[in-house]
Order: C-alpha cells, then sequence, then structure tokens
C-alpha cells in the first residue's frame, strides 16, 4: 500500500514538474504578445476538447491587467484575445449610434484579412453569424445610465462540391465596438485542409438511416434524426454535408444532424431517454465511410411535444418494421419447408401403396 501512495505521488510531483516548463512559456508567448517583459500574467484555464466538429483546442487561458488572452500550446502563440470587461465598458463611445450589421461585417472582414495567417488557404469565407452582448452599463453624465453593448462576427471558409459544404474546424472571430468600430477582440481555429474529395458516398436519406440505426445499435429502443429544415436548429448549429474534426477524428467529410430524438430500452432510458422525455444528442457520421465518429448528448431532456411524437412515431414505426419484414421472410421460409414436407409425405405414402399392391400379387 505505501509502494502504492509513493508511485502517486511521484506521479503527481512529475506531471507537475512537467506542466511547468509549458505553462513558463505560455506566460512568455502572452507577455511577448503584450510587448512587455515584466507584465503580471495569471494563469485562467485551460482546454483540450473539442467542441462540436469545430475541431481540436489545446489551450491555456490568462488574465492579463486589460486582456483575456488564449496560447495556442502546439504553435505556443497567441490566437485570441479580448479586451476585458472594465476597460471595455469604461471607454465605450454609447452616446453614438451604433454601427449596421454591413457595416460590422465590412470591418470583421478587412481586420480578419490582415491578422488571420492562414487566411489565403481558402477560396472562399462567409459570415457564419453575428453576436450582440451585453456587457454593462455606462453612467454618462448628461444621457444617464445606458447599456453597453459588444458585438461579435463570425467568419468561416467553405468549399464547393455539388453544394456549398462549410469548413468548421477553420473560424475566426472578431469582436468589434459597435459604437466606434474599434476592434476589441479577434481569435481563430485552425485545421489545415486534407481532403480532397469532396463527394460523399451516399445520399443524404441513407446518411439518415444509417445514422438512426448506429443508436439503435448502441441500445436506443428508438431513433429519429432530424435536419434543421425538419424544424428544432440547435443553437444554428450547421448541418447537412460539412467539413469537421473532433478533438482525435482528424478532418471528415460528414453528415452532421442538428440532433437525433432518441428513446431507451427499460435498460437504457438513463441514456437514450423515455417516449416522455426523450433524449437529444448531436450527431455526426463520416460521408465517405458511414463512421458514426461523433455523438454528443445535448443538455437537458425535453418534454415530447406534437413533433416530438411524431418523429418517435417515425421512429418507431421504422423499428418495428426491421422485425416485421424478418418474420416475413421467416414465414415465407417456414411454410415453403411445410409444403416440401406434405408433398414428400405424400409421395412417400404413395410410394408405400404401390408396394403393398405389389407385395399382394408377390404373395
Amino acid at each position: 500500500m505505501r509502494w502504492e501512495w509513493l508511485i502517486l505521488f511521484v506521479s503527481v510531483c512529475s506531471v507537475a514538474f512537467a506542466q511547468s516548463p509549458i505553462l513558463d512559456q505560455a506566460i512568455q508567448a502572452v507577455r511577448n504578445w503584450l510587448e512587455n517583459p515584466q507584465a503580471e500574467v495569471l494563469f485562467y484555464g485551460s482546454e483540450n476538447t473539442s467542441s462540436d466538429l469545430f475541431g481540436p483546442r489545446n489551450e491555456y487561458n490568462f488574465l492579463t491587467e486589460d486582456y483575456i488572452v488564449t496560447v495556442n500550446l502546439d504553435m505556443m502563440k497567441v490566437t485570441a484575445w479580448t479586451l476585458r470587461l472594465e476597460p471595455y465598458v469604461k471607454n465605450a463611445q454609447i452616446d453614438r449610434d451604433p454601427l449596421s450589421d454591413e457595416q460590422l461585417k465590412t470591418i470583421a472582414f478587412s481586420y480578419a484579412k490582415q491578422h488571420f495567417p492562414h487566411w489565403n488557404e481558402y477560396p472562399n469565407w462567409e459570415v457564419a453569424h453575428i453576436s450582440k452582448v451585453k456587457v454593462g452599463n455606462v453612467d454618462l453624465n448628461q444621457i444617464g445610465q445606458k447599456i453597453a453593448w459588444s458585438c461579435s462576427v463570425w467568419l468561416r471558409p467553405y468549399f464547393f462540391s455539388e453544394t456549398k459544404i462549410p469548413f468548421l474546424a477553420t473560424e475566426c472571430w472578431i469582436r468589434i465596438d459597435p459604437y466606434s468600430g474599434n476592434i476589441v477582440g479577434f481569435g481563430y481555429n485552425y485545421t489545415p485542409m486534407t481532403i480532397s474529395n469532396l463527394n460523399p458516398s451516399f445520399q443524404p436519406e441513407e446518411a439518415k438511416r444509417r445514422v438512426e440505426q448506429a443508436f439503435l445499435n448502441m441500445g436506443a429502443a428508438q431513433a429519429s434524426a432530424v435536419w434543421s429544415d425538419e424544424g428544432f436548429p440547435f443553437e444554428d448549429l450547421p448541418d447537412g454535408l460539412v467539413l469537421g474534426a473532433t478533438q482525435t477524428s482528424g478532418l471528415r467529410l460528414a453528415y452532421a444532424f442538428d440532433y437525433v430524438l432518441t428513446v431507451g430500452t427499460p435498460e437504457t432510458e438513463d441514456k437514450f431517454g423515455t417516449l416522455q422525455m426523450p433524449a437529444r444528442f448531436r450527431a455526426a457520421i463520416d460521408a465517405h465511410t458511414g463512421e458514426l465518429f461523433f455523438y454528443e448528448i445535448l443538455p437537458g431532456r425535453i418534454h415530447a411535444g406534437e413533433k416530438e411524437r411524431q418523429l418517435l412515431a417515425q421512429g418507431l414505426r421504422k423499428t418495428l418494421n426491421q422485425p416485421k419484414s424478418r418474420n416475413i421472410v421467416i414465414g415465407l421460409i417456414s411454410f415453403s419447408l411445410l409444403v416440401f414436407l406434405f408433398l414428400k409425405h405424400i409421395k412417400d405414402k404413395k410410394y408405400v401403396y404401390i408396394l403393398y399392391k405389389k407385395s399382394k400379387y408377390i404373395i
């Protein structure tokens, strides 16, 4: 027992000492970015898991006097920064009229072209979405108290095959003061394009069938995959044909589903939900191999409304139709076998009767 504790202690110490050089290098990267070798830099947290299909993360986050700064540990460089709340609210020029969305998009594209180092690797870019967030109240002597807002414009590359395919694993965002147009934050995530074949091996209908079957194989009693045009878009996450990656999958051409609605068996209800409160999973399958390489449960169970009940009813019919079709085949085989045995039985009786008739003449 003492040896086990000693091994555990040595392991913890070795991990701690192994981490410190990386932490020191990351802090130095922040100071270099600030151009201040004496700047106070506080460790704020780490992120080493991917979000949805937006590519892997391996980052440390830091607080400085004015900024929140992210260092990519694989490149050991600053890949994101944003002005902290207090200095932003203090300098927000909210006595002006806010800029229009088109003006904000123009500012975002201009800044990203200059500061995103991999911009020219992608032929096409689009605005994925614009978010506006209330960040605080500002007291103005003449105007009184007003709300300060911050705006972020998210840009994403895309490719063309037969359709437009969003590239999820690379993106950049630009945070803008919507009153002055000043840039108050910028960040990016980057994954190189490594796929040459952008033609899926099967159609969306087959993709839907495969992802539903994958959940049935995992223990769900019912599964209904949903595209966003069928209702319930979840946080505007892209679905359909996409290019994306998880923490470990590498880049994939994938069919991503808005979500998969599931109901479990009595043994799997904890994971897959019940008919009254089904579970929802975000999921994606490889569009070339059909492999289910990503799924995660979406937070919170839902009370099944009319739309959910219709989807679950469709899923239930699919589930029931599979064994029904198997029973039909088994029934036909069994019937054919019975007919064969019956005919053979009649033939054998006829043969015995002929022998009997002949025996009378012999005797």
